[in-house]
């Protein structure tokens, strides 16, 4: 059951046009297809955690880059206006 697990695990974040392998899947009982959709389903939350966690780093990266571009405006136009007065 171990290596049937590992595999089935492994399966867990296949694309969803191969969604039909998890049909194909033989459990030897309900209790072993209960807990592989449990497991599947942590996976998936762990998955999509990490999806957000990645997006928000990008998110992030892209503020303080904003943030810096301001202040270069802000320091810029302080200079522009130093040299006019």
């Amino acid at each position: 059951m171990d290596y049937e697990l590992v595999n089935m695990l492994n399966q867990t974040l296949l694309p969803q046009n191969q969604e039909k392998l998890y049909l194909e899947l033989k459990f030897e009982n309900e209790d072993d297809r209960e807990n592989f959709h449990c497991v599947r389903n942590l996976l998936s939350q762990v998955a999509q955690r990490e999806e957000a966690q990645a997006r928000t780093t990008e998110l992030r990266k892209a503020w303080k880059a904003g943030q810096a571009t301001i202040n270069q405006l802000e320091t810029k136009e302080e200079e522009d206006v130093a040299m006019i007065t």
